[in-house]
This record gives structure tokens, sequence and C-alpha cells, in this order.
């Protein structure tokens, strides 16, 4: 066995865990949920460690369940980087001969009690509403299979399906298991992601989703498959083997585009809900978009509050944005150097505007541009004329004022 007392930081630990299991930093990304961008500032300790990640997604990504010598050190170097103690539920001992040793006391928590049965990524904020959209998002998954999220780009599908999930980790008694499909860009690799994600060894001669069908062949388990559109004829196809040949799969998919497979039922995600008149200050806080604005500007202006000067110039802003979360934010971001009333004012060039994204974020999601960029790159050529000719009214059309200028 190797020296654990030879690994004296967080990232050169992972790095090397990382490497023994023979996954770049892009495909242990895609298993624990992490953009490699993020696994490689973890890696160059450039980064801080979330603890309960490192438990709850990267111990068994890293296969670390047997090794509880290994996972007691990685944790242990998790909460150094941090400054903090370990975490009162894990308890350690330690001697020094010729290195240390390390015995985990309590058993390892991983996703739910007991055995690992998800790798569900830990949010790094707080969901702000939403509350009926969850409840109906289970309710679909309770009476379909298949349950495909649309809607447009930034509306909050990822972060919603995140949400819907955890509150059915008890209903399914085989897991719930997430495959991010964001950085994949060549459609074949939709199978081996899948079977990455489960841990499923390759066998020569066989196809990685037949390898899949036979793990959930008589498994109670919800499949996440989150951003579909760019893969959506992979994402579709294996959906309809997987649920053809495992009965008590269901699968929950993210995508711009529905997957068109028979027994789908679609789920379009709505905007947050916002005012229509600036009203009293104390009631916008009602208003799912308002609320996540506030929440969002504390992050840069700890001391910013909705107050009776301001509201109004809120209430544009989220009306303009239409509720979209991805939008908001963005523009919440920009108080660092601009008021609120200055940010509403320039909201005529949105796109120049709102460029201040996370830098961890997939590039499509760093801009509002970029991100309406990316969904339009994905339309076939027709629908780009369409959508082009449409695009000359403002508030909707009807059937005839469309055939008038497509036809």
């Amino acid at each position: 066995m190797f020296s654990l007392a030879s690994f004296t930081t967080f990232g050169a630990l992972l790095k090397y865990l990382r490497q023994r299991q023979q996954l770049t930093q892009r495909e242990f990304g895609l298993v624990v949920g992490y953009g490699d961008a993020q696994i490689n500032r973890l890696e160059r300790n450039a980064r801080l460690p979330d603890i309960d990640v490192v438990v709850a997604q990267f111990i068994p990504a890293l296969h670390l369940e047997e090794e509880p010598l290994v996972a007691a050190r990685l944790i242990e170097l998790a909460a150094q980087a941090r400054g903090e103690p370990v975490p009162a539920s894990l308890t350690f001992t330690s001697t020094s001969n010729t290195q240390q040793q390390y015995q985990l006391v309590e058993e390892i928590h991983i996703g739910v009690t007991g055995k690992r049965r998800s790798n569900l990524p830990s949010p790094l904020t707080n969901l702000i509403g939403r509350e009926r959209e969850v409840a109906e998002v289970r309710q679909l998954l309770r009476e379909n299979r298949l349950v495909t999220l649309t809607g447009a780009g930034g509306v909050g599908k990822t972060r919603l399906s995140q949400a819907a999930a955890v509150d059915l980790l008890e209903i399914y008694a085989d897991g719930v298991w997430w495959v991010e499909l964001a950085a994949l860009t060549d459609p074949a690799f939709v199978p081996d992601i899948i079977a990455s994600t489960l841990r499923l060894k390759d066998q020569p001669g066989r196809a990685p989703m037949a390898s899949i069908a036979d793990y959930f062949a008589a498994k109670h388990a919800l499949l996440i498959l989150d951003n579909c559109e760019h893969l959506i004829a992979a994402c579709a196809d294996g959906a309809e083997h997987l649920l053809r040949f495992c009965p008590r799969l269901h699968i929950l998919a993210t995508s711009r585009e529905t997957l068109r497979v028979s027994g789908e039922m679609l789920y379009r995600v709505p905007s947050l809900t916002t005012p229509q008149t600036p009203n009293d200050a104390s009631k916008l806080s009602d208003y799912e978009s308002v609320r996540l604005f506030i929440e969002r500007a504390h992050a840069v202006q700890p001391k910013f509050g909705l107050t009776a000067s301001n509201a109004t110039a809120v209430v544009q802003l989220c009306q303009r944005l239409d509720g979209i979360p991805l939008a908001i934010e963005l523009a919440a971001a920009r108080l660092k150097a601009l008021t609120v009333e200055q940010i509403d004012a320039r909201l005529d060039d949105r796109f120049g505007l709102l460029t201040t994204g996370s830098r961890t974020a997939l590039p499509r999601h760093q801009t509002l541009r970029a991100t309406i960029d990316w969904s339009y790159a994905l339309l076939p050529s027709a629908e780009r004329v369409l959508l082009r000719r449409l695009s000359i009214f403002s508030g909707g059309w009807t059937l005839e004022a469309a055939e008038a200028v497509c036809v």
C-alpha cells in the first residue's frame, strides 16, 4: 500500500487516486458532477473542497468504500484545506511510526445510510421557490416511467431535477443516479458515461448499453440524464432501450428538445413568478424572481436590500428578464459595479451586459448570449429560417400570421 503520510495536501491525494482509477479530469468530473476545470483547480489546491461532496461523491467514485484508511485521509485533508476540524460524525485516531495510520471509527455515510444509493451532486446555492414544480415532477414520476423537463436555456431544468430527485431517494430502493451529459460532445459515448457513473466494468465484446440494461433489469431505480439536447438521438435510443428491458426503471431527462420516445411525459419548466407592478416592497419578496435576485445580490453586495426607492427597478428587471433564473443571476452579479437602477437602464443591451457568469460554469451558461447561441446552433437550418422570420413579431403571433410570413 502506498504511504498515506506522503500526501500532505488534498489536491495531491485526489490526483493520485483519480489517476489510479485511470480517469482523466474530465471523466472523473462527469462521474461526480463537476466540470474538468473544477477538478483541475481542486488538484492544484486552488479551490477549497466541499467535505460533504467528498464523502457523498468522491469516495464512491474513487472506489474507496473498501479502503477506509484512504477515505479517512482524504476527508481529513479536505478539512485541513478548509481550516476546519474533521466533522464530528467522523472520528479518527492516529499513531506516528514509519507512517501515520488512520482508522475510521464511524461508518462513512454515502448518499443514504447503508450503501451507496445516489451520486446526486450537492448544490452550491439555495433553491429559490419551485415548491409546486418539485411536487408536480415527483407526481409525474410516480405515474410515468419517462419524464422530460423542457424549457428555455437558463430556466432551471437541471436545478429542478436535482431538487425533485433528492425528495425521491427514499422511493427508489435501488438508487437515484445522476448522469451529467453537458460536457460530452460525441453521442457515441453516452452509454459509456452511464456505465461509468454506475461503475460497471468493461466487458470485451459486449456493448455498454447491454451491461447497463442487465444492471437495471430487476432494480427499482431512477436514472437522471441531464442536458440531453445536443445528444438527443443517442439519449432517446438509450432511454427507449432501457425502459423496454428494465420494467422498474424510471428516467428523468432534462433537455431543450423532447426525446420523442413512446410513453414520454413532458413537463415544461416555467419561469419564476414575477410581480406585475412594484407594490409594497415587503410583499415583493413573495415572488420567486425577486427573492432570487435579492439572494444573489447579497453574495456580491451584502448590504443590498429591497427598498421603496429601488423596488421599481427590481420589478422591471425581473419582468424584462422574463423571470429566467440564469438571466437574473447574471444581472445580480453586475451589482459589483452598478446599482440596480443602472442595471435596469442598460438591459436594452442585455447580451452585452449579462456576461459575468461563474468561471467554472459551462461556457454556454456564463453569458446570456452564449445560452441563446447554444439553443440556436442546435436548430436544423429550416427551423433557423423559421425562427428568424417569426422574430418580426412582438408579444406572440397567430397561426395565420405565422403562415403569412413563413409559408
